[in-house]
């Protein structure tokens, strides 16, 4: 990331004070200076104006006089009623703080009009791509990434294989993805893989993102190339080096797990039995492959991909309980076969949604221990293992018969609960993190 910290003052194009070393006129009053603002009623903002005096005297020898220039930044005055309430000098570094503490404040629309105002009044001044770079960082902060992407390809142009345009590089190739243009983000991940001034812990986000780009491109072999790659570096710098956050190997292995998980997702079930049997071998060895891949990706350890690594194994086996309820019964079997077929399935596969509770539950506990909050794997756990408990009571926890009821009312009987089936998800007090962003 571009430092941040204050540049020297520099003076750009301000304008300039002639005077002479020969006589002067006799300098205008200060209320003569402002009467023009003092004509309009409301706020008014406008420039310092330059003043010029050039003198002369009468003299026998005519000669050139020396002058003497004197630079001034300009100034905004604020006037109200006619009257001058508020002034403030204007130069790159006033302008710059200022924007700053607006920007550290979450003020984005007044950091935004500082910065704007700098590159407009001083396009020269050496804060210039520095402003550049953040107001397109604010930009970013108020969700308009057609204008942080604007500024990050300026940068790029005119600071071709600077530190600068390698920054803006990674922003723009987020800029791309967060907006969906994937074949724009890849072009500029491969662009980033391939400078020799980018490190080892920057390689992975490279190598990372590269993958994500492909991913959501459909180019599946070329995204578990980018992703493989990716840990392939991660397992051979980690032992030499801090590499500073394990977010990017986690997500890595993750997505790896979903390509098999996609895989196992779009086989559907067919109606021929020997048909049957093959798609029930290829959806269990896609679907075995993606869990252990997304195991792998909780044994890194960031919370993050712990809890979305948890979810898509539940949701796993909750997608092949459903494939397999509404799977076409064989054509083979008559009615009566049919009926017991259905019967026998239900029974059978069962244990499908024993997993995937299952799964939900650690997810749940997982998110309370790393303290993951807001994320919308969580939320969408909780979803799923209300609902799953609901269809366990409903389809397999059958009530007391007739029979019983009537024991039960005489008092002759007590009821006994065959499983306790809680109605609702419970809510975890989540502890707040800090999660890891790079730039």
């Amino acid at each position: 990331m571009i430092p941040s910290q204050q540049l020297p003052h520099i003076q750009s194009h301000d304008l300039s004070i002639e005077t002479s070393e020969m006589c002067l006129p006799k300098l205008p009053s200060s209320a003569q200076r402002l009467s023009s603002a003092r004509k309009g009623l409301g706020y008014l903002v406008f420039g310092f104006a330059s003043l010029f005096f050039l003198g002369g005297c009468a003299t026998t020898q005519v000669r050139q006089p020396a002058k003497t220039v004197v630079q001034a930044d300009p100034m905004i005055f604020y006037a109200k009623g006619g009257k001058v309430v508020h002034f403030e000098q204007m130069n790159p570094k006033s302008l710059f703080d200022q924007a700053a503490e607006h920007f550290q404040a979450k003020e984005y629309d007044k950091a935004r009009l500082y910065y704007s105002r700098l590159l407009t009044a001083f396009p020269k001044s050496e804060y210039r791509t520095l402003s550049m770079y953040n107001l397109a960082l604010t930009y970013e902060r108020l969700k308009q990434h057609k204008h942080s992407i604007i500024l990050y390809n300026r940068i790029i142009e005119e600071r071709p294989g600077t530190e600068e345009c390698r920054d803006a590089q990674f922003r723009l190739g987020a800029a791309y993805l967060i907006t969906k243009q994937f074949p724009l983000s890849a072009k500029m991940y491969n662009m980033l893989a391939e400078r020799k001034d980018v490190e080892s812990s920057d390689m992975l986000e490279v190598l990372a993102s590269l993958g994500l780009s492909y991913y959501h491109m459909k180019n599946e072999a070329m995204a578990e190339d980018a992703f493989r790659r990716t840990l392939r570096l991660f397992h051979k710098e980690k032992s030499k080096q801090y590499l500073g956050n394990d977010y990017f190997a986690a997500m890595a292995q993750f997505y790896i797990g979903r390509l098999h998980d996609d895989r196992f997702r779009a086989r559907a079930f067919r109606p021929d039995k020997e048909l049957m049997k093959k798609d029930l071998n290829y959806k269990a060895k896609e679907l075995l492959t993606a869990q252990a891949h997304y195991l792998r990706s909780i044994r890194i350890r960031n919370p993050r991909w712990v809890v979305a690594s948890l979810f898509r194994i539940g949701d796993m086996y909750r997608q092949m309980y459903d494939d397999m309820i509404h799977a076409p019964v064989p054509k083979h079997l008559d009615k009566e076969e049919q009926q017991v077929y259905a019967q026998m399935l239900k029974k059978k596969i069962r244990i499908l949604l024993d997993k995937a509770i299952l799964a939900f539950e650690k997810n749940l506990q997982a998110a309370e221990n790393y303290g993951v909050q807001d994320d919308e794997f969580i939320k969408k756990t909780q979803q799923q293992l209300l609902s799953l408990r609901s269809r366990i009571l409903k389809d397999y926890l059958q009530g007391p018969t007739e029979h019983e009821t009537k024991q039960i009312k005489a008092g002759l009987k007590t009821p006994t609960a065959k499983r306790a089936t809680p109605t609702t998800a419970p809510v975890y007090v989540q502890r707040p993190i800090v999660p890891p962003v790079r730039r």
